[in-house]
């Protein structure tokens, strides 16, 4: 008999814990559900501000906000699926740093261009115009285009998602054609404190066709990895690397790739006649002095203010 009772008992504990971890999943799971402008704007409190505290989120959807009357759509982040640190303000999309940091950010969407006049999405860092990261693409097929941004950013500093479409006919409905939500994503971490010694991240654009010629444009090289002499980013430690590369093109066929000497780490093709935006990265392990490049190959014709070549020490 009190065998019996011990496992009545042990079962009974055992639906109690079931019970409550389905609670628990339904709460977390409706949490995720809850519109952009239903939830309020959680303020970072003073634990989220030490040092060695995560800050990373991620956000899905697009909610409409019309720029005119009739032609133009702004878009924002729609659903908040995580947000440790309390960057993300959902109901304006930005993000606004917790403290001072190496970001990196990564957005991307899918449109159906029905009869689209103008359409672009981006990443502002405000007050920082020569930071901006912008999608674009010219294409009457649905396509999935993606990007990045890394930054140094200081405390309180603001990043905004912005997406616009402009319509050439008075008819949302059948001009902007936009498919399901999970296809927007946009999502951001911390990847080292300002005053992380060991940290190794750069982020140069406007690189020429000549991949061999000095990018125009420096935006950070924390631990002097890239030599701007070469063009090249040369790793100042072994570990694990991240690289992103985003480039757009203007017409005729080509591919822009990263590459060590000996191996093509990731590469991108453009067709003959399209114009839009296609981001490729890759992660690879190098030792002390290893390097890594861009590559731009064929008749491709890239819009310089629209390449960007970034990365950084993963561990």
């Amino acid at each position: 008999m009190a065998k019996n009772r011990k496992k009545a008992t042990f079962h009974w504990k055992r639906l109690v814990a079931l019970a409550v971890n389905i609670l628990i999943t339904r709460v977390f799971v409706c949490d995720c559900k809850i519109h952009a402008n239903q939830k309020g704007i959680d303020l970072p409190d003073a634990k989220d501000m030490q040092h060695n505290n995560p800050i990373i989120f991620t956000s899905i959807g697009q909610l409409h906000l019309s720029l005119s009357a009739t032609y133009s759509k702004r878009i924002r982040p729609e659903r908040v699926v995580l947000n440790v640190g309390h960057g993300l303000k959902p109901t304006i999309g930005y993000f606004v740093a917790p403290r001072d940091g190496i970001y990196l950010f990564n957005f991307a969407g899918l449109l159906n261009d029905v009869d689209i006049a103008n359409q672009c999405v981006l990443l502002q860092h405000m007050g920082h115009e020569e930071y901006d990261s912008e999608l674009t693409w010219k294409l009457p097929d649905p396509m999935t285009l993606a990007g990045h941004s890394l930054v140094s950013m200081k405390k309180s500093e603001v990043m905004e998602y912005f997406g616009r479409a402009d319509s050439s006919t008075t008819d949302y409905l059948n001009s902007l054609g936009f498919l399901h939500n999970n296809w927007w994503r946009l999502s951001g971490r911390l990847i080292a404190d300002s005053n992380d010694l060991d940290a190794v991240a750069f982020s140069v654009a406007e690189i020429p066709d000549d991949s061999m010629e000095s990018p125009k444009e420096f935006h950070w090289n924390i631990g002097n990895g890239f030599n701007s002499a070469k063009g090249t980013f040369i790793a100042p430690k072994a570990g694990l690397y991240h690289f992103f590369l985003q480039f757009a093109g203007q017409g005729n066929q080509g591919e822009a790739r990263i590459e060590k000497p000996d191996l093509v780490l990731a590469a991108g093709l453009i067709g003959e006649f399209d114009e839009h935006s296609v981001e490729i990265d890759t992660i690879c392990k190098l030792d002390e002095g290893e390097s890594v490049f861009v590559s731009i190959l064929g008749k491709i014709v890239v819009n310089l203010n629209e390449i960007k070549f970034s990365g950084f020490l993963v561990k």
